[in-house]
């Protein structure tokens, strides 16, 4: 077992100009905390909040590491005010464990923009698990009415209005219903469906994987 001696502020929480209130956790530092004190090692958190100031934060204090689940034996406040701290034992926390900097490594992708009659569509994401789209419409444009086979699809309306045509194959019936902003619409396989826009609209799509030879057209649209 190892004695750890560990600061907070801006080691494992960022803090800015002694306002303990809006500190905020960095998770990554943290999880390495949790992983010495689970391997049996004795984790004192230790402080200046308050020394200079004299204000006591240490029920704040306990309430952060609370909240941020840091695993520890004990704390001490009163660590005292430095500049630089020079020990024959001491590690700086950016060499022991540094966070990976803004622009490092990015997880970003690229969408996909498909020009259609009626609008655009925004494909930001297609794979053998799902697919996820944004259809943007023009005022008074409206697609095809057309099924698909193999996708099954569900809609939430986040702007602007629709009318909805769809086709009850079973009994061969005709629906229409007005879509406002908050409506979800699940369409099924092999289920005829067309939106009209009543002004510029737009429609989050996710479903199940898109293939363009899917779409069969019933009515030609814009």
């Amino acid at each position: 077992m190892k004695k750890y001696f560990i600061d907070l502020d801006n080691t494992l929480c960022v803090t800015s100009n002694s306002e303990y209130e809006f500190s905020q956790p960095i998770i990554e530092r943290i999880q390495l905390v949790n992983k010495l004190k689970l391997e049996g090692n004795h984790i004192t958190i230790w402080t200046a909040r308050g020394t200079t100031s004299g204000i006591d934060h240490k029920n704040l204090t306990l309430k952060q590491l609370n909240e941020w689940r840091i695993q520890y034996d004990e704390l001490i406040m009163g660590k005292p005010n430095y500049d630089v701290y020079l020990d024959d034992k001491s590690f700086n926390i950016d060499a022991f464990y540094p966070v990976p900097k803004i622009g490092d490594k990015s997880k970003k992708i690229t969408s996909e923009i498909v020009e259609k009659g009626w609008g655009k569509e925004i494909i930001f994401v297609n794979n053998p698990e799902y697919c996820g789209k944004i259809l943007c419409f023009n005022k008074g444009k409206k697609f095809s009415m057309h099924y698909h086979v193999q996708k099954k699809e569900t809609w939430y309306v986040a702007k602007g209005r629709f009318i909805l045509n769809w086709i009850e194959t079973e009994n061969g019936i005709n629906y229409s219903e007005y879509l406002e902003v908050g409506d979800v619409i699940t369409n099924e396989r092999g289920e005829p469906h067309q939106l009209v826009a009543l002004e510029d609209s737009e429609i989050f799509e996710v479903s199940t994987r898109h293939y363009d030879e899917d779409s069969f057209r019933v009515k030609k649209g814009d």
